[in-house]
């Protein structure tokens, strides 16, 4: 699973050119989300949060996402840039890790802040949240660069389902929590809203998580039962897509939740 099983032209020319369009429609969304997003929790509210954090470094590692989408669309589209292919497997192994670890580490933020309250305020400050992005952050480049030398199908597939089931416990652990019958005054209705706002927000990264990784993991291995190159290069090529996609998800109900959007002001 690289780079460089994305490159040529395969597959259908009509379907082919509805995934591009599609997928650059999304990284120019997912541009002007992510940078809105990262300007509104460093400008638009004071400074940026400790409790933000963490949805601060997974917007801009979205940003640096963009140009590797980007690089890897000019792959497939043979633009004569194989010579930078050390480049686009970094880039590539970038899109892999840097989703499923920040993503991670939001599901774990809002599974610790609903189900563990007291860890939660105890793990709040910047002493302990900072050191922890830099491991995430350490981890994300030492796995493109070993990737750049060896990609494995096994240590891509590893590290997405790691994350999958990260976020499944977190999602299923706050969904018990809610589920517990609460008394009916109007603080802890409020903190029920919390609990409800962090479900949604853990089920969104876990439905994004299977849309953009499950469909690649379950292609990549079946290409030796593929008799038609054609067929085999069209459904990668589809995965891929999706794995491109969302970038713009998270953001966006970030900033529709804070009546960011043009069409909530006029709301």
């Amino acid at each position: 699973m690289n780079a460089t099983q994305a490159s040529g032209t395969c597959g259908d020319v009509a379907f082919n050119m509805i995934s591009n369009v599609a997928v650059v429609a999304d990284m120019l969304a997912g541009l002007v989300c992510n940078s809105a997003t990262v300007w509104l929790l460093t400008c638009g509210k004071g400074g940026l949060a400790t409790s933000d954090l963490f949805l601060f470094n997974s917007a801009f590692s979205e940003l640096l996402i963009c140009p590797c989408i980007f690089l890897a669309l000019l792959q497939h589209l043979n633009v004569g840039i194989g010579f930078f292919l050390p480049v686009l497997n970094f880039c590539f192994s970038f899109i892999l890790a840097a989703r499923p670890f920040f993503r991670g580490c939001i599901c774990v933020d809002r599974y610790l802040a609903v189900v563990h309250p007291i860890a939660y305020l105890k793990y709040r400050p910047l002493k302990y949240r900072l050191p922890c992005l830099a491991v995430v952050w350490l981890l994300t480049v030492v796995f493109c660069t070993v990737r750049i030398f060896d990609q494995s199908y096994y240590i891509s597939g590893s590290v997405v389902l790691a994350a999958l089931a990260v976020d499944t416990f977190c999602s299923l652990s706050i969904l018990k929590v809610l589920r517990k019958p609460q008394p009916g005054d109007v603080a802890r209705e409020q903190l029920n809203l919390m609990k409800r706002s962090a479900f949604r927000t853990v089920l969104v990264i876990q439905v994004m998580m299977v849309v953009n990784y499950l469909p690649v993991l379950i292609v990549t291995p079946l290409e030796k039962f593929f008799s038609n190159r054609k067929c085999y290069c069209q459904w990668f090529y589809f995965a891929l897509s999706l794995l491109a996609c969302g970038s713009f998800l998270h953001p966006f109900l970030y900033l529709s939740r804070y009546k960011k959007l043009p069409c909530a002001k006029q709301s």
